[in-house]
């Protein structure tokens, strides 16, 4: 009985370690042999489509994968310095990678030829493993574009499924021409959701096509609404087939107020293409829908001109629907001067106002109709407070003559009972009209000391822009130099830079600010000083220390503005500034110095022995023309001049008489 036992026990054993031996070696077989056209450990060998490549059924043709079937914890992700496709691949979607993980992954394969990873990529979609990361994928191949081309029928084959068609249409569309067949059958296919998905393809692929018009105009009867309203949205954005898209959008005028929507729509976006359409959506106009009317507006404004006759409701509509005042505002101010001035002229301030917002349109428009306009506009500067801000806002705009508005902004910038910032927009529209400096310079400064730090910003560049002629300005700006604020004592510095000679009084805080800790501030004083008055000692010493390149260099432009001689020995040093620009500056102004820079430029030549920056200065004296000749020739007889530079010397000496 025991030896029985031991003999069944031993048997046992045997067919246990017999069994053990089967499994692990066909673990290593099918490792060893498992397929995979991507190059890519992948762990589900049941495709879920067939293989367009390879008649159906996934071909065979991975490499070998040396594998250990004990660790558990192999999940084939490549070493770190394996560079291949398949290892490039698996850092791209592999089992385990989160989403997010994988972009150095998608541009390194994006570098590789489109043969060499298409392959790859589309069959490892045919796997249809649950662990891989198949978006990714789809997002590589789309990333290759129209040279994906060769491999359009296998995306295409995943564009009826319901997992993969978003992504697999966004590929189709970014393949270009030669996905076109494919998203128009999926536009057409018996599904809501993947006619969804083709459209939102066919709108993000930026392919005009009259393909996409033709399946667009088909699904403007969809029974699904969303796919209607994508049908009508894709129309607002094709131009090619205007003969079918226009007499679908005009018929879809007769539906149901949503679909007359959709269709205005899709008009408004064709812009100046949906010009055909003019008088059915006059028509709407009329409309007992008040959405319906102002949409129709909205679309009207923006199409070339109408005749202002065939649009008797227009004016109806304006006094009657406050949502519409902007859209026909628009409208009437594009089409007629007539309508502009009756508008402006209206018993209603609602429709005033509106008008007065688009009135500087005539510039555009009707420009033979400005002085009427400026005329109206300058009468509505007494209005309530809502239009004389829309009219103070067209005068602003407006590029022709203004002069007759003066007297009303005048009276409007000096009214201390009005809010500031109506006095300064009255200020800032009168410093742009040319021959009224003066009386723009008072108003500007009544505002000065009035609103944000922003808005003095803007008040100090509106005097600027004045320069000598708001020379009187400058006692009222000089205070904003004792400011905290950077931005406002650099802006009040530049104007009085602006303002020249006239601003010499102020100069005593201009070179105090010399010394700020603030860039900008210590730049724009700089350029003030030399702009004022002739600089002294400290703003010389200022300009030789000044470290930032950049800086120093807007510095010199200064000077180019302002040619000063006492600054000839400052730019002579400047001429080999290892900044170029800072040294290209540098001689530029020395030749606006002209034949007061030579002695500078004789003294930087004979102290230095610098070829490079003798070179420089060489240059430097050629640019101050025939008077620096003699210079020339003479410098180079010097013993340390090298034979090559003393001949080109003499070149140039010779190129300037």
């Amino acid at each position: 009985m025991k030896l029985r036992l031991a003999l069944t026990v031993l048997i046992v054993a045997l067919a246990t370690v017999w069994l053990g031996w089967l499994v692990i070696s066909d673990s290593r077989t099918a490792i060893d042999d498992a397929t995979s056209v991507a190059d890519v450990p992948t762990r589900s060998p049941a495709p879920r489509h067939a293989s367009s490549l390879g008649g159906g059924e996934l071909r065979s043709t991975r490499r070998h994968v040396a594998v250990d079937p004990d660790d558990d914890a192999w999940n084939g992700m490549p070493d770190d310095d394996d560079v291949s496709v398949a290892a490039w691949i698996y850092r791209l979607c592999g089992p385990g990678l989160p989403n997010g993980a994988s972009s150095e992954a998608r541009y390194a394969l994006r570098k590789f030829p489109v043969n060499e990873v298409l392959p790859s990529l589309i069959d490892l979609l045919y796997r249809a493993d649950p662990d891989w990361n198949e978006s990714a994928a789809f997002t590589v191949i789309g990333d290759f574009g129209a040279d994906a081309a060769p491999w359009v029928k296998d995306v295409a084959s995943f564009a009826s499924d319901d997992d993969t068609a978003p992504v697999a249409l966004w590929v189709l569309g970014r393949i270009g021409a030669a996905g076109v067949p494919f998203l128009v059958d999926a536009a057409r296919s018996e599904t809501a959701l993947i006619r969804r998905y083709a459209l939102d393809s066919i709108s993000q692929c930026d392919l005009d096509t009259r393909a996409y018009v033709e399946v667009a105009v088909a699904l403007l009867s969809d029974p699904d609404e969303r796919v209607r309203a994508d049908a009508f949205a894709l129309l607002g954005e094709q131009r090619s087939a205007l003969d079918l898209t226009i007499p679908a959008l005009v018929e879809a005028l007769r539906g149901d107020e949503a679909t007359r929507l959709l269709a205005i729509h899709a008009l408004d976006d064709l812009d100046e293409a949906g010009a055909p359409a003019a008088t059915s959506l006059i028509g709407l106009l009329n409309s007992g829908a008040p959405a319906v009317r102002l949409a129709a507006a909205q679309a009207l404004a923006d199409l070339p001109s109408v005749s202002i006759a065939s649009v008797p409701s227009l004016r109806a509509l304006l006094d009657s629907d406050p949502r519409a005042y902007s859209s026909v505002a628009r409208f009437i101010v594009r089409l007629s001067a007539a309508g502009t001035l009756e508008g402006l002229s209206s018993s209603s301030a609602q429709v005033r106002r509106a008008i007065a917002e688009y009135a500087h349109w005539v510039d555009t428009h009707h420009p033979e109709s400005v002085g009427p306009v400026v005329v109206r506009l300058a009468a509505m500067l007494d209005d309530v407070d809502a239009v004389r801000l829309a009219a103070l806002t067209s005068l602003d705009y407006i590029d022709g003559d203004r002069s007759s508005a003066v007297p009303a902004l005048r009276r409007l910038a000096e009214d201390t009972t009005l809010p500031a910032r109506e006095r300064k927009r009255a200020a800032l529209v009168l410093a742009q009209i040319s021959g009224f400096a003066d009386v723009a310079t008072s108003a500007l400064v009544a505002t000065l000391n009035s609103g944000t730090s922003r808005d003095r910003v803007r008040v100090l560049q509106e005097l600027g822009e004045l320069g000598v002629a708001a020379a009187s300005a400058a006692e009222d700006v000089q205070p904003l130099l004792a400011e905290t604020d950077g931005k406002l004592r650099a802006a009040a510095l530049d104007a009085l830079a602006a303002m020249g000679p006239g601003a010499k009084d102020a100069l005593p805080d201009i070179r105090a600010a010399l010394t700020s800790h603030d860039d900008r501030v210590r730049l724009s004083a700089g350029l003030a000083v030399m702009a004022v008055d002739p600089p002294g000692d400290d703003v010389f010493e200022f300009l030789r220390t000044y470290r930032l390149h950049d800086l120093r260099g807007v510095l010199i432009r200064g000077l180019i503005r302002n040619p000063r001689p006492e600054f000839a020995e400052l730019l002579a040093d400047r001429v080999d500034d290892r900044d170029v620009r800072v040294g290209d500056n540098a001689i530029e102004a020395l030749r606006e110095i002209s034949s007061h820079a030579i002695p500078a430029l004789v003294r930087r030549f004979e102290g230095t022995q610098s070829t490079k920056a003798r070179k420089r200065v060489v240059h430097a004296l050629a640019q101050l023309g025939p008077k620096a000749s003699a210079t020339l020739v003479r410098l180079s007889e010097r013993d340390d001049v090298s034979d090559s530079l003393a001949g080109a010397m003499r070149h140039a000496a010779a190129l300037m008489k």
